[in-house]
């Protein structure tokens, strides 16, 4: 899938919450809890994505980056599903 595509499915996603998007357990349970974010907090970033990297070759995996709630920057890679949901697979504050 090219970047334009994949932001407006992921950002689709995100503004839908839990009805388009899952979490990996390592995702729900390690990354988001030791950053101290919620997964309304990864909606928004999602939702509000300002830049998208690929991170596989076949577009599938991306790392988008964009704005917790506080403002902060915050990254969440993400792999695209076949049917538009979008799962989580890790999130962490960019470098």
């Amino acid at each position: 899938m090219e970047r334009r595509t994949a932001m407006r499915v992921i950002a689709r996603a995100g503004a839908r919450g839990f009805a388009a998007v899952e979490f990996t357990t390592h995702a729900f349970l390690e990354a988001m809890v030791d950053d101290g974010v919620s997964a309304q907090d990864v909606f928004h970033v999602l939702a509000h994505i300002e830049d998208l990297v690929a991170e596989d070759d076949f577009g599938r995996k991306w790392k988008a980056y964009g704005p917790l709630v506080s403002g902060d920057r915050y990254a969440v890679v993400t792999l695209l599903l076949v049917d538009k949901r979008v799962r989580v697979i890790t999130t962490h504050n960019p470098p």
